[in-house]
């Protein structure tokens, strides 16, 4: 995967460097990173895993370039990613901005198009509105430097932290299309909600005078996490959150606690909005998703890309 990413990240036509962070693989990354022969490429290696804040920020330290993006090593940026974002970030005088995002599987399949709302960015502090995780964002070194690097104590939602605090030192550009590929893995969502959720309660009190009071916007928390759950085959862990939800009144609860129980048959693409109002059918997953123009055949070309 590593490979397939650095690909996509290379084919930018932009002037980079490119700084990769092993966290101490033992598989032969290392090995294979020393061997490249790009001289755009540099590599740090941690002798032991720090985790995902500390490996952003040993990076960031060592980057050389005004502006700065971020990317994990099993997602994909698509070939304008960063042009189309400093494009917009310059032509409205913005310091940071992001994208849409393609949720993928490895088969690939598209499960999801994100084609964010340029309005929306005003509720980063209530609702984490970048889609695509860190992978996302790009945004110049005065600005992170003015708003903080990734907060090391945290070990989960970082990246949302760090969008909410750029958000009060400028508001962000928006490219209301699909800039990058978010790889959905198959795995064990139970093991981190705990975790997930004590970080959302962490950003919940650091910010509560920039929402006036309020609470985080919990309901789209506990969707947007049972969503990643099913997207990741893990039922009992959406099940779990639907259930969390529905004790604090979230209204949609019991509707995806139901789809994440039941054995329900996939619902086909339909045109008659009539033929959708049945319970069963609303509860059914949408079996295909239609790709945007050309990512398809992008995607299987940077999928046959294996390290050289």
């Amino acid at each position: 995967m590593l490979a397939q990413t650095l690909h996509t990240v290379l084919a930018q036509e932009v002037d980079l460097e490119v700084i990769v962070v092993d966290e101490a693989s033992t598989d032969g990354t290392s090995s294979w990173l020393s061997r490249l022969r790009d001289p755009r490429i540099r590599s740090i290696r941690h002798e032991r895993p720090r985790g995902l804040p500390r490996a952003r920020n040993a990076g960031l330290a060592r980057a050389r370039g005004a502006w700065v993006a971020f990317v994990d090593d099993d997602d994909l940026w698509l070939p304008d990613k960063l042009q189309a974002q400093l494009a917009a970030a310059q032509g409205r005088d913005r310091v940071w901005a992001y994208g849409g995002a393609l949720d993928i599987t490895s088969e690939p399949n598209l499960l999801r198009v994100v084609d964010p709302d340029p309005t929306e960015a005003r509720w980063l502090p209530w609702r984490n509105v970048v889609p695509g995780g860190g992978s996302n964002v790009v945004a110049t070194r005065d600005a992170l430097e003015a708003a903080g690097a990734f907060d090391e104590t945290l070990k989960s939602v970082e990246d949302w932290d760090l969008w909410i605090r750029l958000g009060q030192v400028s508001p962000p550009a928006v490219v209301a299309r699909p800039v990058m590929a978010y790889r959905i893995h198959a795995g064990n969502m139970s093991k981190k909600v705990d975790v997930m959720i004590g970080s959302i309660a962490v950003l919940d009190r650091r910010y509560r005078g920039l929402r006036g009071g309020d609470a985080i916007d919990w309901d789209d928390a506990y969707r947007w996490l049972g969503a990643a759950a099913l997207r990741s085959g893990d039922r009992q862990a959406a099940r779990r959150l639907a259930s969390e939800a529905r004790r604090s009144g979230h209204p949609g609860a019991v509707r995806r606690y139901l789809r994440a129980s039941l054995p329900i048959p996939v619902r086909l693409p339909v045109n008659s909005e009539l033929a959708q109002r049945t319970l069963l059918d609303r509860l059914r997953p949408r079996a295909l998703v239609p790709w945007p123009v050309g990512t398809e055949d992008w995607l299987r070309r940077t999928l046959d890309v294996t390290p050289g």
